[in-house]
């Protein structure tokens, strides 16, 4: 039975370019959200490629003049966890979170081979999130890289990053679709810490000497 978020959508930002000034934000819902691996943008290189982000971003430019920063991001709907280090096998994290249950789709980077394995997991939420939004993704990718007994490369956890996706030509692209739960439900979030108390300042009294 396919999940069904709380507000029956999940939003998908696709930026045009690293430059983060062209963007596309799409709606999808868990019957649909195959789409994003299954039809994809073929191109003759990696950097011909969009880029995506399971998350809604304001108008907010950064410094740099770019809309994908991290303080710009207002609502988060998943992670996306990138996988690089080239030993675990495609199938074998397919099997894995399939057999733990959980709503994901996989597909390989423009660099994967059989030899040195590189894909990537999305894992929808069951919800859009606008509070706590870094803890609530550090908490998922925990939990994937628990089923999968991996990390995952740092990028994986910066709030505003988007990573290719597609095909490139005469590369070997593979992808699927499971079923299951949503990563968010039952999870469990880092106690927040209370902010430290207000108190007076001390002030020293003169002294002479030196």
């Amino acid at each position: 039975m396919t999940a069904q978020t709380q507000n029956g959508k999940i939003i998908v930002t696709q930026w045009q370019s690293l430059v983060g000034d062209a963007r596309d934000e799409r709606v999808y819902d868990p019957s649909t959200i195959a789409q994003l691996v299954a039809v994809t943008a073929v191109a003759e290189t990696k950097a011909e490629l969009p880029l995506i982000k399971l998350a809604r971003f304001g108008n907010e430019l950064s410094e740099k003049g770019s809309l994908r920063w991290n303080g710009n991001v207002v609502e988060v709907f998943g992670i996306e966890c990138d996988y690089d280090d080239g030993e675990m096998a495609f199938e074998e994290a397919t099997r894995r979170l399939e057999d733990a249950g959980i709503f994901s789709l996989l597909y390989s980077t423009p660099s994967h081979t059989s030899e040195a394995p590189r894909w990537r997991v999305l894992a929808p939420f069951g919800r859009g999130y606008t509070d706590r939004m870094a803890d609530r993704r550090n908490a998922a990718i925990g939990v994937i890289e628990a089923v999968l007994g991996i990390e995952f490369a740092r990028e994986s956890r910066t709030l505003s990053q988007a990573f290719y996706i597609g095909r490139v030509f005469d590369v070997d692209y593979r992808y699927r679709v499971l079923d299951g739960r949503f990563v968010d439900e039952g999870l469990v979030l880092p106690e927040e810490r209370p902010p430290a108390p207000v108190t007076s300042p001390v002030f020293e009294t003169a002294s002479d000497e030196v």
